[in-house]
């Protein structure tokens, strides 16, 4: 399946598979991936499948979303692209790839960071998939 390294400041802290048609990420508590920091939006972007192939689309965000360091609106994501989102890099790593595929500037030394405080978030929360299908509760990084 194909998943997320979600990173700030190079540390690691979660990563995501997206099992889902659609996960959405923002601010507010109803998104699949909930970055609760000042420069997400509530509904910041979303990631989905279309005939095989997954995209990555701003949903009209303040501060923009970008990949590999290039504003977009919508885009074919590869193994290997970076997504910013406020602070915040994702790594797109495509289904079956490993964190060393292309070049990784996510440093996966560090051990993994549950949750953060001060000038970061309050909390990132990852809606996770349950057993019969529906979007489950909110499993926050702790």
């Amino acid at each position: 399946m194909p998943r997320l390294v979600l990173s700030l400041d190079g540390v690691v802290l979660r990563e995501v598979g997206l099992a889902k048609d659609r996960t959405t990420i923002g601010r507010r508590s109803h998104n699949d991936i909930v970055i609760d920091n000042l420069a997400v939006s509530g509904e910041h972007s979303v990631i989905y499948t279309s005939a095989g192939d997954v995209y990555l689309e701003d949903l009209g965000s303040t501060n923009g979303t970008t990949v590999n360091g290039q504003p977009i609106k919508k885009h074919l994501l590869q193994s290997g692209d970076t997504l910013e989102i406020g602070k915040y890099r994702l790594k797109f790593l495509a289904d079956g790839a490993t964190g060393t595929e292309g070049e990784v500037d996510i440093d996966t030394s560090q051990p993994l960071r549950r949750e953060l405080y001060g000038p970061g978030p309050a909390k990132i929360q990852i809606r996770q998939q349950g057993a019969n299908g529906d979007a489950g509760t909110p499993a926050a990084a702790s």
